[in-house]
């Protein structure tokens, strides 16, 4: 079964880019028309919500259908949450003032080992159980978990080898840069899942990566309570877990492939 197709009309796509599911509907993000888009489990069309932000393509769609995007520190906020009744909330302070960019300035930043403070509000969001939103703040390595009336309940710094290792590939990446006006993103954390009381990230991995490396954190306090290394054959940038059935589900991008993993194990711990 198709569900939608391409064109700007009701129930038609530009380009779909998250998706969650609910025992009656499917809610869509449109990124190339800046929409959320709804339809029942038998494909009809239900409603078109208009989001109107540039940088949906990159949010997340709840259960209920509310929308969190990144805003990389604009509207002095880390992200804007968008509920289906029109109202909008700003989430996370920013960890600098947003800037312009300059990409020259950029440059010599990284050229002498600093991180420009345009990239440092670079945040990925995620939703989690009774309405909590999960922030992975890019270049601070910190996962930080707020209510569903954004106020910040925790925060964590992930001082482990992968982020050193994030950081160090930056820096090497860039200098390997020759274009005058190319600037790579640094990357510590790909997504996130709330699993029960848990909270599993997933950390960055560059293409060519072997290995997809998880943290799981404890929903309530945010320390680490388990580390869990998947041997995969290039970098995995988005999963998902059915706890019900032991599985942990790997997206491969660049082998257009998908990994299932037994952690049934580990989820009754």
């Amino acid at each position: 079964m198709f569900i939608g197709r391409e064109g700007d009309g009701p129930g038609e796509f530009r380009a779909p880019a998250r998706i969650a599911v609910t025992d009656t509907l499917v809610h869509v993000i449109d990124g190339g028309r800046s929409s959320l888009q709804q339809y029942r489990l038998d494909g009809t069309h239900v409603a078109d919500h208009r989001i109107g932000d540039a940088m949906v393509s990159g949010g997340e769609v709840s259960r209920e259908g509310a929308v969190i995007v990144p805003t990389s520190g604009t509207d002095s906020a880390l992200a804007r949450l968008y509920s289906l009744a029109g109202s909008t909330r700003r989430i996370g302070a920013p960890i600098v003032p947003w800037k312009t960019w300059d990409l020259v300035a950029m440059k010599a930043e990284i050229a002498k080992g600093r991180v420009p403070d345009q990239l440092r509000n670079d945040a990925v969001p995620a939703f989690g159980a009774d309405d909590t939103i999960w922030l992975l703040v890019q270049t601070e390595a910190e996962v930080r978990r707020y209510d569903a009336d954004g106020r910040l309940v925790w925060r964590r710094v992930l001082d482990v080898p992968e982020i050193q290792e994030a950081r160090r590939e930056f820096f090497r990446r860039n200098a390997a840069e020759d274009r005058p006006m190319a600037v790579s993103p640094l990357r510590t954390m790909t997504a996130a899942r709330e699993v029960g009381d848990r909270l599993w990230v997933l950390m960055h991995g560059e293409s060519g990566t072997r290995r997809a490396v998880f943290y799981v954190l404890d929903r309530d306090n945010g320390h680490v309570v388990g580390r869990v290394s998947v041997d995969v054959p290039d970098a995995v940038n988005r999963f998902a877990i059915d706890a019900t059935r032991g599985k942990l589900y790997l997206a491969v991008p660049n082998e257009a492939s998908e990994l299932a993993v037994d952690v049934g194990e580990l989820l009754r711990r």
